[in-house]
């Protein structure tokens, strides 16, 4: 599988916040269901994989309480996501603690583990996967462009800078920005865009 045009949009879309939460201490994540629903969504079923490739336990402690065994165990994963012949491999650490049986505690802290170090390994396909989030839990996108993408649009940015520099009123300005919303082009030439839209707005308005 290759990397089509719908696929790199959708990367380059800003999480929802309806998939944001946050965990114990207050930090903003996504949960691990949700990144594998995700990575289906966008990449298709059988065109990603995941694998732990190291699973090491930290610590193993027990305690008594009224009597009875109690278990605190934690675990490191390291996972390697594979999406079209790209790997991305991350370590994480889980934990389970007071649980009242030492199979469930190791069971919760290596299945936490294993949760933590998918979740960072595919955070390397950018904001839908909760990069942003590493920003005070910012969804706002933080890879809003790929160098050498091709925008279908591309071809009637000299157009409307032509339209710009010609334009007699707001009206006509106002018609060329109702196009460029629409478009599909970079976010380098809309920044260009803007800047011949504010010259124009200024020159009509008898500002220069």
């Amino acid at each position: 599988m290759s990397l089509t045009k719908e696929h790199i949009d959708a990367l380059l879309k800003p999480i929802s916040p309806a998939r944001v939460g946050k965990d114990g201490k207050g930090f903003s994540h996504v949960e691990a269901w949700d990144i594998r629903r995700t990575m289906n969504q966008i990449f298709g079923f059988a065109e990603w994989s995941a694998e732990v490739i190291a699973m090491e336990m930290i610590y193993e402690d027990s305690k008594e309480v009224q009597g009875k065994a109690r278990w605190s165990v934690a675990y490191r994963a390291q996972c390697r996501v594979t999406v079209n012949g790209a790997s991305y491999i991350e370590w994480a650490s889980g934990d389970a603690t007071n649980y009242p049986s030492r199979a469930d505690a190791h069971d919760q802290a290596m299945k936490t583990a294993e949760s933590q170090a998918f979740k960072r390994a595919c955070v390397n396909l950018g904001d839908q996967f909760g990069l942003s989030l590493y920003k005070d839990g910012s969804t706002e996108p933080t890879v809003v462009e790929v160098i050498g993408q091709v925008h279908a649009d591309m071809d009637r940015v000299p157009g409307w800078l032509s339209a710009f520099t010609t334009a007699k009123d707001m009206i006509d300005v106002a018609s060329c920005i109702a196009e460029i919303k629409q478009s599909d082009i970079s976010a380098a030439d809309r920044d260009i865009l803007l800047k011949a839209y504010k010259t124009a707005e200024k020159r009509i308005n008898g500002g220069g």
